[in-house]
């Protein structure tokens, strides 16, 4: 699916999986508060998300652990 949609899109396979690649996220506590950070999109990457009709994740979340 992922395939046939980056191909209707023109966008390289192998490039958008590299692009991807390099995106990371960390967990940061804040008092009691977590936060989820992911570095910013490079490349192809954000392209992706609109190939598959979806938006891209925040930068920054707030995660809710659950049980507390």
């Amino acid at each position: 699916m992922l395939a046939k949609r980056l191909k209707d899109s023109k966008l390289c396979f192998k490039d958008v999986m590299q692009d991807l690649r390099t995106l990371q996220a960390v967990k940061l506590n804040v008092g009691e508060e977590q936060f989820i950070l992911r570095t910013e999109l490079k490349g192809h990457a954000y392209d992706v998300f609109k190939a598959i009709g979806c938006r891209s994740p925040n930068r920054i979340m707030e995660h809710n652990v659950s049980g507390k």
